[in-house]
């Protein structure tokens, strides 16, 4: 592994999470009373210390687990497509070369957005706001004008973890199969039903990317943009101070930006074991009768 490949990207990481961890750590100073926040029971600190290590340890760490998760779902995809969607068409291998420059430090925007969507999804629910919040959720709640709307937000932020992880499982399965080249053809069902068709060639886990993409995309925006409003008119925005606003605005109206850069660590693990997670892929393919090598030329047309 070559440090200089990822350089810029850990300098991003880096620069973000010291300035998370010294405007927490100010919040802390500038409101004691945050000292005593506990937001997450399965963090065992209070305070900045609790965000510090929600952001910076927690978001990478499930998304890593997310990630590994999703290299042994990649073969359970491509058997899905096979069975439902590619009876009668043709699949292969194609080669596909890795860049010399690392081009993916964002690459968890979209599973970020999926992540913010379940989290906003489950989170008015009372089996979920029972099984992630604390007491301390509950009893700060009745100190706002609309508790459950303050519980409502707690659970959104601190469900955000567990959904990195069905949505790092789910993105990064679609990228293995991406990487290992898997594509697909309609060209034996044009040729067997003589169906006016173009024959197409297109990706495995292209086709999963589009179905997915479109799911973590607007509308997860839409749903955020709602619990935002909803957030801001529980917590009274501009009643407590710029500072307060500034810091419940990080935290929370950026999240769609902070995940993706919290994540980055999860994002180089995967980029450098690469060339395992393709041989892995491609070997599970194999046994699902994938062995055709596909070479795509495209050629000048006579006029």
């Amino acid at each position: 592994m070559k440090i200089s490949r990822y350089l810029i990207s850990i300098v991003v990481f880096l620069v973000v999470a010291i300035f998370s961890a010294i405007l927490f750590i100010a919040f802390n100073e500038y409101m004691p009373s945050v000292k005593a926040q506990d937001l997450a029971y399965f963090i065992p600190f209070t305070g900045a210390s609790e965000l510090i290590i929600l952001f910076i340890v927690i978001f990478p760490l499930m998304a890593l687990i997310g990630s590994i998760l999703g290299t042994f779902l990649a073969p359970v995809l491509t058997l899905l497509h096979k069975k439902i969607l590619g009876r009668n068409m043709d699949y292969g291998f194609e080669e596909v070369h890795q860049s010399e420059k690392f081009r993916r430090t964002f690459q968890g925007f979209f599973p970020g957005l999926m992540a913010i969507n379940f989290s906003a999804l489950i989170s008015d629910n009372p089996f979920f706001q029972s099984l992630v919040t604390t007491a301390y959720t509950t009893t700060t709640a009745g100190y706002f004008p609309d508790p459950p709307a303050f519980i409502q937000m707690m659970t959104f932020l601190v469900g955000i973890p567990f959904t990195l992880i069905i949505s790092f499982a789910l993105f990064s399965a679609l990228w293995a199969l991406s990487d290992a080249g898997i594509v697909f053809s309609n060209k034996k069902v044009v040729e067997k039903k003589g169906k006016e068709k173009p024959i197409i060639g297109q990706s495995v886990g292209g086709w999963y990317n589009y179905i997915l993409k479109g799911y973590a995309g607007i509308g997860a925006l839409i749903i955020y943009y709602e619990l935002v409003v909803l957030f801001y008119g529980t917590i009274g925005f501009g009643v407590n101070g710029l500072f307060n606003d500034v810091m419940n605005a990080y935290i929370f109206l950026f999240y769609f930006i902070l995940l993706p850069i919290f994540t980055i660590p999860s994002i180089i693990v995967v980029d450098v074991f690469r060339n395992w997670r393709v041989d892995f892929t491609r070997k599970q393919a194999m046994k699902l009768g994938i062995s055709k090598d596909v070479i795509i030329t495209l050629q000048e047309a006579e006029r």
